[in-house]
């Protein structure tokens, strides 16, 4: 009699503590795949059925980013039902943009996302727990952003007379783009001997990089065309390699420096000065009767003067 009651208290625990009355599953009525661009709008829905009415009960969103190396969940929001109409709301992510819609008659509870982010792409989910004491986790909804990436100007450099090495760089997207080149129009069909392809990855962005060796004797145009699943037409630069490669150009050697206690002295010919009258007049002075020479043109007029008066006399 004893193992049977305590047999019916362990039921009737497990029927109040909602073990086996919760059910939850995620709803994404308005875009199935859940794989957006940029700027779009995202809206999930958390709907639950409950075969009790206890109380306290909590709802919380969760997300583990894809573009971390951690895969720890983030708690984003939390509703906190004291009653069958009153709860409390605890936010965890200040992100702008979010509206939670709770619809308690309908046991549903919406989360929308505007103006979508790179950041914004991962698993999501949302864990209903009923008095603390059981809790029950969604299947994750995954949020794909799409990011398209940046073409950067294709640049050129020479490797030898005619051979130039050409440089292609898409950075940025999601998912990673793909580079095609083309030489006056025509795909080129590049192989791993004369190209190099190098793929990273930065807070869930990729860079592509793209590099192809030429040899070119004449003006000849190549297009760098960039692919991407954000775009519609693919996104070409051009590039003249003959025009815009720049030769490399050795330093010049710098001079050797001087012994200590060494001093240099230049050493400047210059013309003999000329001591004729119209120096004189000009400022120009001898090597040595600059003052005597001086006085003899300043007295000149004057004995001329005297003269002539001497002999009108």
């Amino acid at each position: 009699m004893d193992q049977c009651r305590g047999t019916l208290v362990l039921i009737l625990c497990l029927f109040y503590s909602g073990a086996d009355g919760l059910n939850i599953s995620l709803e994404h009525p308005w875009n199935a795949s859940l794989i957006f661009e940029t700027g779009a709008t995202a809206s999930i829905a958390c709907s639950y059925t409950l075969d009790t009415t206890e109380y306290p009960l909590s709802l919380e969103w969760y997300r583990v980013p894809k573009w971390k190396a951690d895969v720890v969940p983030e708690k984003l929001y939390r509703f906190s039902f004291i009653s069958d109409r009153e709860y409390k709301f605890a936010e965890f992510d200040t992100r702008p943009g979010v509206i939670i819609l709770n619809d308690r008659d309908a046991n549903r509870n919406t989360l929308s996302i505007s103006s979508l982010r790179a950041t914004d792409d991962g698993d999501y989910t949302c864990t209903l727990t009923l008095d603390s004491s059981s809790s029950e986790t969604s299947s994750p909804a995954v949020i794909v952003v799409n990011v398209t990436p940046q073409l950067q100007e294709p640049q050129a450099s020479i490797l030898s007379e005619s051979t130039y090495r050409l440089n292609c760089t898409a950075s940025g997207g999601r998912p990673a783009p793909s580079i095609t080149w083309y030489r006056d129009g025509v795909s080129l069909n590049v192989s791993s001997n004369n190209s190099n392809v190098v793929t990273s990855q930065t807070d869930g962005l990729f860079t592509v990089e793209s590099m192809i060796d030429v040899t070119e004797t004449t003006d000849v145009t190549y297009t760098c065309s960039m692919n991407h699943v954000t775009l519609t037409t693919a996104t070409n630069m051009s590039i003249n390699p003959r025009a815009a490669a720049e030769p490399t150009v050795s330093p010049e050697p710098e001079p050797e420096p001087e012994p200590e206690g060494v001093v240099n002295v230049t050493l400047a010919a210059t013309t003999t000065p000329d001591y004729s009258l119209a120096n004189f007049t000009s400022g120009a002075q001898g090597p040595q009767d600059h003052g005597v020479s001086r006085i003899y043109i300043l007295l000149l007029p004057w004995t001329i003067v005297a003269i002539l008066t001497f002999i009108a006399i």
